[in-house]
């Protein structure tokens, strides 16, 4: 990579490339799938019920909405890459207490916490609306929408 590629990859004043956005929004629907398979074994593993395994999906969920609430004004207000770049780092740490809980009620409130990665999907389609025209951004979002549904079918 040369020194020109490199500067302009890494300046703050440029787009996000489709492929940052396509990540961005796929990590959220990787962190909600990838785990579904193990759901039997979580709850025999923290010996609860199959339902009160299942909570961490729902909840998982309604966390998605509330953070949906506060990542528009909060961009507003401090930028998008700031933004982003905070819940990204809330993602992978609770991503490590998801690893190693010491109890169930650990797990899911790490798996809360997990939510925080919805503000790459809000983030990224703001940032298609903000730099393309509309035409463009039809085409960018079939992509990024196309990324995200692959994504979760090659993580693991």
């Amino acid at each position: 990579m040369s020194s020109h590629s490199r500067s302009k990859f890494l300046d703050n004043s440029t787009p996000p490339s489709i492929f940052t956005l396509i990540c961005l929004s796929a990590v959220g629907a990787l962190g909600l799938s990838i785990f579904l398979p193990s759901l039997p074994s979580m709850a025999q593993t923290f010996d609860i019920s199959y339902a009160s395994a299942a909570l961490a999906v729902s909840l998982y969920l309604a966390m998605n909405a509330v953070f949906q609430l506060f990542v528009g004004p909060l961009s507003d207000r401090y930028g998008r890459r700031p933004v982003v770049m905070v819940a990204l780092a809330i993602f992978c740490c609770a991503s490590l207490g998801c690893i190693i809980p010491s109890s169930f009620e650990v797990f899911l409130i790490c798996r809360l916490l997990q939510a925080a990665v919805v503000t790459g999907l809000v983030l990224s389609r703001a940032a298609i609306r903000d730099t393309c025209s509309q035409d463009q951004a039809a085409s960018v979002l079939g992509y990024v929408t196309m990324g995200m549904a692959i994504l979760p079918l090659i993580g693991p």
